[in-house]
């Protein structure tokens, strides 16, 4: 493995330790709100890469209000959910 390599490697793991710092204090906030249930990583899972936040969304907590709605108002784009690509 030359330098270049290693440096990569090293910013790579850099990335995850930071995005899983953001992970853990997102989950924290987002426990507190009635409807909303982050993702939870498998215990047998070493790390998670967290290239997107993933939470689930109650529509009856909301009123009922259907997942397109519920993003739109919230501000937050969905890159896919159970059913497919939206």
């Amino acid at each position: 493995m030359g330098w270049d390599d290693r440096r990569s490697l090293q910013c790579l793991n850099d990335q995850i330790a930071l995005r899983a710092e953001n992970a853990a204090r997102l989950d924290a906030l987002l426990r507190e709100v009635e409807g909303i249930e982050p993702l939870t990583t498998p215990p047998q899972a070493t790390r998670h890469a967290r290239y997107l936040y993933v939470f689930k969304h109650r529509a009856e907590a909301f009123g009922g209000l259907p997942k397109p709605r519920f993003t739109e108002r919230a501000g937050v784009k969905i890159a896919c959910d159970h059913e497919g690509l939206l």
